[in-house]
């Protein structure tokens, strides 16, 4: 998954400067997150896997996780 693979005649909407605020990976070299929310079908994990390959790139270390595994590993850890 690669961002210039991104379909802009999908019908979903988005802000287009938080598209490229994102894209950019200053909230990376900020030292900051992202969290992606949206409703089934939009490409949030495209974006997701997208930004990651993005930033591996960058020479940033990514580690990619689903919510539901994310939240269980927590879980799990707490335990």
């Amino acid at each position: 998954m690669t961002l210039d693979r991104w379909d802009d005649t999908a019908k979903v909407t988005y802000e287009r400067a938080t598209w490229n605020e994102l894209c950019s990976l200053r909230f990376v070299e900020s030292g900051h997150n992202a969290v992606i929310l949206g409703p089934v079908g939009v490409g949030k994990t495209f974006l997701a896997q997208a930004l990651g390959a993005a930033a591996t790139r960058a020479g940033h270390a990514v580690l990619f996780r689903r919510a539901d595994v994310l939240l269980r590993e927590l879980g799990q850890a707490r335990a």
